[in-house]
């Protein structure tokens, strides 16, 4: 009826065209359609294709130079810090003018963007290997052998002299600003940039005064980091086709550019030549000029700019993608990171290729009228004849036939024709026919999407409702709570506490099953008006709608607990099982969206499996207090390297044959800022939790490593052998473990045979061969190697000969109960004994008597920790100890 309704609305006048016009105008208003939405999508495509790819380009080289930069400034830090430590330990004399200027002049061969390296004294004596603009290294000094002027030689491929270059008599290194800012500070600092004596160039130098032991200053170690390679490096950049980038001050001066123009400017007064610095707004790059105004206008000072941003502003009324990202550094620097991309640049392309687009479609319209219109009167002079014998037919005369030629669809057509009359009757039956498979088909395809929505709201293996029907149903019963105020609510989660051993004793095939019971009986314990769902794994939720109280949800966790102490049947065995179970009310907390009730729910089962598991737990306030403790303890951990809060604590290890010192245990212990001291059974477990314990464990091994070094070489005399060191799983399991230990020895300059590595017998029984072959890499290079803990875990003795251990380290909780009755001692002496046996020494943690230090030295334990000697001790405590030379 409405296509009737529709038909009659349209002039007759319309409705009486030829069929050659109603074949032509219709394909003729598709293909320019077509073309019109095709230049449209193109453009629109182009400019969002524009959009994101200019977005990507500026992010990812913005994080680029950000990265380069921060490496590229670090370069003096280090470098200074090496060089003090090493006078500080004596590596490095002051004194000895040709060893150190060869040590400085092998830094600079390795240091390349340096120029220069310098040690100045309070006497004004200065010792400096500097680079010149052709990249060769000459030696400045100033002592008593250049009768104190400034002496400039040039050197061979070797460091040695070769020739006076230049004297300057009137420098003194006291003079200069990274001297005074060093003295000034007491401490490592850096100094402003400005442009050196000696290039043509900015840069800034990184500082440290040196003192000796009674606090008098030496002098002032200094390393001068050239700012030209920055410009260098932006330089080389591909930002697009005419992108530009720079660096600048909050002071709006200009530190590297990826133009051709220098970041200062020379003049020339009264006969000598001096530079100034350049601010980017004075820049005679037109991009720079106008972005540098731009972004004044905008934020009226650099210091404003806090955080990346991404801008757009225009040059001639051509679109600019800026990017900013703020760079800071511990020593003070404040820079800014701007990258700039015309648009223009994606443009010409898209736009083009529009073009082209648009001429190809007008071409293919103009051919396709034309061959429409011929097409038509081929097809339109058979079909009249077509339309006359039908009609025929219509007024009854069945027994018409039309002879048609050329088109062979239209001949087929006209044998239908021809067979039409005769076949009507057969036609009718097979229309109905053709009725009835169609509406079958219908009904079967309503099955099939009943089945796929049931699919895709159910659990494949238990039938249950699904992760996504459950949050929906959740979602709607919290509106609801919301519209009625004394409606209550619980979600139940569960946890079923043996599954992993289950699936991994029966194998999958009867874990499955397993699942599948374990959802039967849980819509057993449940009312027809709530939900069971399946999360995932193990894991179960419920939905208790409309209950009275808390009691409700209780007696359901009661009932579901205790229908999971019957027993199930799998393959003619029979499975127990147990659920720890976490209960959230929808009135605990006023909860806005469903997935945070379901966190609750989870926080209150993670709290039952901590109990003791097979139980539930109520959601309250302070288990969401507790989370967000642990949170924040979480974030404070990923900060608590870069902020140098972590300490190390050393434990002596005693030698039992003569009672001396020969060595220590590195601890780690957590100095926080606002909580004090926490102790590592509160913050290990979270670090190998979230798996910084490979970075934590690198940084104890560097300092343990480092440290042992400076009391070998402070304390020659005293007996220190050695410094143990624990080697978590997670660190045992990494490819590159062992040559990153090689590299924090070479860096500390430690004797690997100073080193005991102490492992777990989990850690090498876990990891079999792999563990073998690591143990033996260690064993190579000279480390000692020891089990820790040992008795407490699983060892297989078939196994334990094979790997090359040095050292047992007996537990704690083997020593600490010896007592008068003997208790343990069978154990203890088995464990030496084996020990022995196997070719490795023994040492016995947890003495904290002198009954027990006696029992040890009698069955021959070759080292002894605990109380009895020493607590953990502080750095300064420990070097007390070594003093001292206690003997026990």
């Amino acid at each position: 009826m409405q296509q009737q309704n529709f038909l009659r609305s349209i002039p007759k006048e319309l409705l009486r065209v030829p069929l050659r016009v109603a074949l032509v105008v219709p394909f003729v208003v598709q293909i320019s359609v077509a073309v019109g939405l095709t230049a449209f999508l193109s453009l629109k495509n182009g400019q969002k294709a524009v959009n994101e790819v200019a977005t990507q380009l500026r992010n990812e080289v913005t994080i680029r130079i950000h990265q380069h930069v921060t490496d590229y400034i670090k370069i003096p830090q280090l470098v200074t810090q090496i060089n003090a430590n090493a006078v500080h330990i004596g590596q490095l004399s002051l004194k000895d003018a040709k060893s150190l200027e060869r040590h400085l002049w092998h830094q600079m061969q390795l240091f390349k963007p340096l120029k220069p390296i310098a040690f100045a004294s309070t006497q004004g004596e200065i010792h400096s290997v500097d680079r010149l603009k052709d990249g060769s290294l000459v030696i400045r000094k100033r002592d008593r052998s250049t009768g104190y002027n400034y002496y400039t030689y040039t050197t061979d491929n070797q460091g040695n002299i070769v020739r006076l270059l230049q004297v300057n008599q009137t420098f003194d290194p006291r003079t200069r600003p990274w001297y005074k800012n060093a003295v000034k500070a007491g401490k490592t600092t850096c100094t402003e940039i400005y442009s050196y004596f000696s290039s043509s160039g900015l840069a800034f130098s990184a500082t440290q005064p040196l003192y000796d032991q009674t606090g008098t200053l030496l002098g002032v170690t200094n390393a001068t980091l050239s700012l030209s390679q920055l410009s260098e490096f932006l330089h080389s950049l591909k930002i697009g086709r005419s992108g530009k980038t720079f660096v600048v001050e909050h002071s709006g001066e200009l530190v590297a550019t990826s133009t051709a123009e220098q970041p200062f400017i020379l003049s020339d007064e009264g006969g000598k030549k001096t530079s100034k610095r350049l601010r980017a707004i004075a820049s005679s790059d037109r991009i720079t000029h106008l972005t540098i105004q731009y972004l004044q206008s905008k934020f009226g000072n650099f210091r404003n700019i806090s955080s990346s941003r991404q801008l757009e502003f225009k040059i001639d009324q051509k679109r600019q993608f800026v990017q900013l990202m703020p760079f800071t550094a511990d020593c003070g620097l404040n820079w800014l990171i701007i990258v700039v991309v015309p648009e223009a640049d994606f443009m010409e392309h898209i736009e083009a290729n529009t073009r082209t687009t648009m001429l190809l479609c007008l071409g293919s319209l103009i051919l396709a009228t034309a061959i429409g219109v011929i097409t038509s009167h081929w097809i339109t002079q058979p079909i009249l004849c077509l339309s006359i014998a039908s009609q025929e037919i219509a007024n009854g005369k069945l027994d018409q036939t039309v002879r048609v030629e050329g088109i062979k669809e239209l001949r087929v057509l006209a044998q239908a024709h021809n067979q039409m009359a005769a076949q009507l009757q057969d036609s009718f039956a097979g229309l109905l026919e053709a009725n009835r498979q169609l509406e079958a088909e219908i009904n079967e395809r309503k099955q099939v999407e009943e089945q796929l929505r049931h699919n895709a709201f159910h659990d494949a293996l238990t039938g249950l409702p699904n992760r996504a029907f459950f949050m929906e149903s959740l979602k709607h019963t919290l509106q609801r709570a919301k519209r009625q105020k004394n409606y209550l609510f619980a979600v139940l989660f569960l946890d079923l506490d043996r599954f992993k051993v289950i699936n991994d004793s029966l194998g999958h095939l009867q874990g499955d099953q397993f699942l599948i019971a374990i959802a039967n009986r849980l819509e057993v314990c449940i009312r027809s008006t709530d939900i069971a769902a399946r999360l995932g794994g193990d894991e179960f939720t419920i939905l208790l709608d409309e209950i009275q109280n808390v009691s409700e949800a209780i007696k359901v966790a009661e009932r579901i607990q205790q229908e999971l102490t019957l027993p199930l049947e799998l393959d003619g065995q029979e499975v127990f099982t147990t659920a720890s179970i976490g209960i959230a009310l929808s009135s605990t907390v006023d909860y806005d969206q469903p997935e945070n009730l379901l966190r609750d729910a989870d926080t209150a089962m993670y709290r039952a499996k901590a109990l003791g598991k097979a139980r539930y737990e109520l959601f309250n306030q302070e288990m969401y207090t507790k989370a967000l403790v642990r949170l924040q303890l979480e974030n404070d951990l990923r900060r608590a390297i870069e902020r140098h809060e972590f300490q190390l604590y050393y434990q002596p290890i005693v030698s039992l044959t003569n009672g001396r010192l020969i060595g220590f245990e590195a601890l780690i212990r957590w100095q926080h800022p606002e909580r004090g001291l926490i102790s590592p059974t509160d913050f290990i477990p979270l670090v190998e939790e979230t798996g910084m314990i490979v970075e934590v464990g690198y940084w104890t091994l560097y300092e343990a490593c480092r440290q042992m070094q400076s009391w070998q070489v402070s304390h020659p005399t005293n007996s220190l052998e050695k410094i143990s060191v624990n080697l978590s799983v997670k660190q045992f399991s990494q490819r590159d473990l062992i040559e990153h230990i090689g590299e924090i020895l070479h860096s500390t300059g430690l004797d690997a045979d100073s080193l005991m590595l102490e492992i777990t017998e989990s850690a090498i029984m876990e990891n079999g061969d792999e563990a073998n072959a690591a143990l033996s890499e260690f064993r190579k290079m000279g480390i000692k190697l020891s089990i820790d803990d040992f008795g407490t875990g699983y060892s297989s003795l078939s196994r334990l000969h094979s790997f090359p251990i040095s050292v047992l380290k007996i537990d704690r909780s083997f020593v600490s109960p010896i007592d008068a009755n003997g208790k343990n001692l069978e154990i203890i002496e088995t464990i030496i004994t084996l020990a022995h046996k196997l070719g490795m020494d023994v040492t016995a943690e947890g003495v904290e008597t002198k009954e027990q230090l006696a029992f040890l030295k009698k069955l021959n334990c070759e080292y002894g920790q605990g109380y009895f000697f020493s607590r953990p001790l502080e750095k300064a405590a420990a070097v007390a100890l070594i003093v001292k030379n206690s003997q026990w």
